[in-house]
């Protein structure tokens, strides 16, 4: 076994049987030549990188003693590098054109010292290095990294700044995992999260803000974040399911149904309140808290109006309604899928169809007292709601008040003019009318 030792550079010998020489030479000139030669490029790289950040802590050089001085075993690229970082000249009749560049880094520094691993022979070091030269070996060597293993290390690291790194990085920062899912997170398909994320309505979905080149992703929906991040980590589902822009509206459907380990959840969302309160130095006594948490409830709601306003469709994404009748489950998904912007009056005209379509199957699947008109109709439907106490009689007043106003936008009055008349709501008037129904519907679906 090895001992760990501190030489001083001058000390220092390359190895003329390295296995990376095409000869074995007599002196540690005409080694270092070859090494010049058939590294040229690598080597430059190998010796700025070793100027700016010195050498690796994580992975010393291996030597033998020989005659007052250390031979290298392993490492020999690295040596070679901080030598013409000393001595710029060992380079001038090998390489003129690597000498040049040598001489152009700024602010040129090299150690003077180096750590490294004495061994008393080659043969009592020839496994570890075989283990780093040879592959993985079953695992026994160095297992190198996947693309998306890497991905991952940067994220963590902040070496990269894509939309998709910054979302990571936040995840992993907010975030507390078992080991279990902390052994899985190498499977995390980065093409499949950088497709999602470039989609505005998924970025949307996940409370991302900005544009291009200045995305926000302090106030990351970690919520909803963790159920994409858990499925595919756990599942590992197929690229296909988020292909193009429906297939990412049916995988919404289906994440918003995942509960992750209650564990996993906790955790997540303690460090993230804990990592906000500690930037506006927050004492955690009892008073505080009852202000963090009205602060709290201020900040979703006017999160909430702010993603209500700016969705491009009808029916926000996180929305699931889960619909037994089968006409009735696909307009609910044509109606989701729609860009009000490209189709007003498909939107508005198939909104008034869903509303009608809806209540006629609450009164069906209920035996409710049926009625001609469709304000009848809805009032029938909340009444039998609030009997069942499905509904409180704030909400039935709040939505029959602003149905049945002639004043009111949102009016039935409204939504029947939009297909008897030349009348068509505008795309904010139409969101917010869907979020006054909203609940009505979660209600209906919920116990049809």
């Amino acid at each position: 076994m090895g001992k760990n030792i501190v030489i001083e550079i001058e000390k220092i010998i390359l190895d003329s049987k390295n296995p990376r020489l095409q000869t074995i030479y007599n002196t540690k000139e005409k080694t270092l030549q070859e090494l010049i030669q058939t590294q040229g490029e690598k080597l430059y790289n190998l010796a700025l990188s070793i100027s700016k950040n010195g050498l690796s802590p994580i992975e010393n050089i291996a030597v033998i003693p020989e005659n007052g001085k250390y031979v290298v075993i392993e490492g020999n690229r690295r040596i070679a590098a901080i030598m013409i970082l000393k001595d710029p000249k060992l380079l001038e009749t090998t390489d003129r054109r690597l000498y040049e560049r040598i001489l152009k880094i700024k602010n040129k520094t090299y150690p003077k010292n180096i750590s490294a691993v004495s061994f008393d022979t080659v043969e009592s070091a020839a496994e570890w290095i075989s283990l780093k030269h040879t592959g993985e070996n079953g695992g026994a060597g160095i297992v190198e990294w996947k693309p998306e293993n890497k991905r991952l290390f940067d994220a963590r690291v902040g070496n990269e700044e894509t939309l998709s790194s910054k979302v990571i990085k936040c995840f992993l920062e907010t975030t507390k995992f078992n080991e279990n899912f902390k052994n899985r997170l190498g499977r995390l398909k980065w093409s499949v999260l950088d497709r999602v994320l470039s989609d505005p309505d998924m970025r949307d979905f996940f409370n991302i803000i900005g544009k291009k080149g200045s995305y926000n992703v302090e106030n990351l929906n970690l919520e909803k974040f963790e159920k994409f991040i858990y499925d595919q980590v756990i599942r590992n589902p197929k690229a296909d399911e988020v292909r193009n822009k429906n297939d990412r509206i049916d995988y919404i459907d289906k994440i918003l149904d995942i509960n992750p380990e209650p564990t996993f959840i906790k955790s997540n969302i303690e460090v993230k309140k804990a990592k906000r309160h500690n930037k506006k130095d927050y004492n955690f006594n009892d008073e505080n808290a009852e202000i963090i948490n009205e602060k709290e409830k201020k900040r979703k709601q006017v999160k909430e109006m702010s993603a209500s306003r700016n969705r491009t469709k009808l029916i926000p994404l996180e929305t699931k309604l889960v619909i037994k009748n089968q006409k009735l489950n696909s307009l609910y998904k044509e109606l989701k899928k729609c860009k009000l912007q490209e189709y007003p009056l498909l939107v508005n005209c198939s909104f008034r169809i869903f509303l009608e379509l809806t209540l006629d199957y609450y009164i069906e699947t209920n035996n409710v007292p049926k009625h001609k008109t469709l304000l009848g109709k809805l009032e029938k439907v909340l009444e039998d709601l609030l009997k069942k106490e499905y509904i409180n009689k704030n909400y039935k007043k709040t939505v029959y008040t602003k149905a049945s106003s002639e004043r009111s936008i949102l009016s039935i009055g409204s939504l029947n003019a939009v297909v008897h008349s030349a009348q068509i709501l505008d795309h904010g008037d139409l969101k917010l009318a869907w979020d006054v129904y909203e609940n009505l519907f979660k209600k209906i679906y919920e116990k049809n």
